[in-house]
């Protein structure tokens, strides 16, 4: 799944850094702050809802839109209380890329 996400986005034209899991994602966030984070719910070594829950105890990176993708039939539950927005499978790729680019800061213009 995660190839098939970064070859969508990389088609569009935009830069995209893939990371495996959510610890992995987490440590990468040291180094490099996205514009939004597409996750699934189930990853090894730590899910998607750990990695939203650690993103926005950490206020350096609390202000991320995130995408979290899932199959699971209770994925509504904490939408509000996490700030994110979930997507389920299967899902439309055009969605998804749609999704994205309402959640990209808008760019500043200078007059």
């Amino acid at each position: 799944m995660a190839e098939l996400l970064e070859d969508l986005f990389v088609e569009v034209g935009w830069v995209v850094h893939s990371e495996r899991n959510g610890s992995d994602a987490l440590r990468s966030l040291n180094t490099a702050r996205p514009d939004v984070i597409v996750t699934d719910c189930m990853m090894p070594q730590m899910d998607g809802r750990e990695l939203i829950d650690r993103l926005r105890r950490n206020p350096k990176l609390a202000d991320i839109p995130v995408i979290m993708i899932s199959g699971a039939d209770s994925l509504r539950e904490g939408l509000e209380a996490t700030g994110q927005i979930n997507l389920r499978k299967p899902f439309d790729p055009d969605a998804l890329i749609e999704l994205a680019r309402q959640l990209l800061p808008t760019p500043h213009h200078n007059s």
